[in-house]
């Protein structure tokens, strides 16, 4: 068993939700809301488009978006590839935004239409980025991939997926002397890891 075997994986709360509430609504847009169901089967299918394109885990994804369902999909998809998320805010300054190309790893930069005279001005910057790296969502932009629900994602019935949920270990805090009611505590503990040290395996369990 290799050293990235052996590593505990973080746990996919995704996949919990969507066991547990496949139903309920996950994310809510101005066109379109998605169920945790919906969200996983999306997200998933996203993961494997970015998986064959050359994303491994360990890489990184830089994303300058609004809190839309489309970044719930990206977020996720780059959870389950263990690839590190780069987030550029759309209300940094452009010396802030080329500091960010320049120095970040980027393989694949996702970007809402709208902001495409903040992100392409720099597609040079982002050196690692991949062929067909710059991908634009909510509308097309000349140079850009664009990101549709069609072409980005099968339908259901060409792949079949697990919806055992994630094992997830947490503390229930007690107060002394008190029987467990209203002031009992779940405590669950999350560190910080190091850059690369939550990968788990070089192929992602999505497959």
């Amino acid at each position: 068993m290799t050293e990235a075997q052996a590593r505990p994986k973080p746990p996919n709360f995704l996949e919990i939700h969507s066991a547990s509430k496949p139903d309920k609504l996950a994310t809510i847009g101005p066109d379109r809301a998605l169920t945790y169901g919906q969200l996983r089967e999306r997200s998933r299918a996203l993961a494997k488009r970015m998986y064959r394109m050359g994303l491994r885990p360990g890489d990184q994804v830089a994303v300058m978006t609004y809190n839309l369902p489309e970044s719930a999909e990206i977020a996720n998809a780059v959870h389950y590839l263990q690839v590190g998320l780069v987030m550029v805010g759309y209300r940094m300054k452009p010396r802030e935004i080329e500091f960010i190309a320049d120095n970040s790893d980027s393989k694949m930069v996702f970007f809402w239409h709208e902001f495409a005279e903040r992100i392409l001005p720099f597609k040079g910057n982002y050196r690692k980025v991949m062929p067909q790296g710059f991908v634009s969502f909510g509308g097309s932009v000349e140079g850009a991939l664009e990101y549709g629900i069609s072409s980005w994602v099968r339908p259901r019935s060409t792949w079949t997926t697990s919806r055992r949920p994630s094992r997830l270990e947490a503390t229930l805090s007690i107060p002394p002397g008190r029987p467990a009611g209203p002031r009992a505590r779940l405590a669950v503990r999350i560190s910080r890891p190091s850059r690369g040290s939550w990968i788990t395996s070089s192929r992602p369990s999505v497959f």
